[in-house]
């Protein structure tokens, strides 16, 4: 089974510019691939993957719009993103799926998570990032208001904090990454390798 690690974190905390520098550096001696699943999304969303036919990127838009998590009936959507990874040789870092211990479950019969990172941040300090666009992932994005940014957040401490028992439970003992709002992602690198 592909071996993995997975980032958590609220939206802005700093999960894709340290995943991009994670695929640039690797992880201890191994080559990774950073499947960035939010980036994923909002390319079929925009019609840009070819796996996807119009009514699809349809209904991926509007469950990006609702800033809603993909639910069962959906996952159909983000194993069919995962699958074009599969043949990768390379150590899988996961952005942004799982987020709920359902979606866990289901990615548990497609990858092995073998660490996980979880990077800590509040709202201010989340507000902060999105204004300084400290990892450089913010230009151009919609879903940056202040209203989205705390349904985003509500969302994520309702269903995604969960999963780092679910992992845990597995034996996985979670990494915590401090982020404040000059936290870079050479930093956050850092912090990962030091430990």
């Amino acid at each position: 089974m592909k071996k993995a690690i997975l980032l958590v974190g609220p939206t802005s905390s700093g999960k894709s510019p340290l995943g991009d520098t994670l695929q640039e550096l690797g992880y201890l001696g191994q080559d990774c691939v950073h499947f960035d699943f939010g980036e994923e999304l909002r390319r079929v969303a925009s019609g840009k993957n070819v796996h996807f036919d119009i009514d699809e990127s349809v209904q991926v838009a509007e469950i990006l719009d609702a800033c809603r998590l993909l639910d069962q009936p959906d996952y159909w959507i983000a194993e069919r993103i995962l699958r074009s990874y599969q043949n990768d040789p390379r150590l899988m870092v996961l952005n942004g799926f799982p987020r709920d211990v359902p979606q866990a479950e289901m990615m548990d019969t497609l990858v092995s998570i073998n660490k996980l990172i979880i990077l800590d941040a509040p709202l201010e300090v989340l507000l902060e990032r999105i204004r300084l666009n400290t990892g450089g992932d913010r230009t151009g994005r919609d879903d940056d208001s202040h209203e989205k940014v705390q349904l985003k957040l509500k969302t994520y401490q309702d269903r995604t904090t969960p999963i780092v028992r679910h992992y845990f439970v597995k034996g996985i003992e979670p990494f915590y990454i401090p982020v404040e709002a000059d936290t870079t992602p050479e930093m956050m690198y850092s912090m990962l390798h030091n430990n």
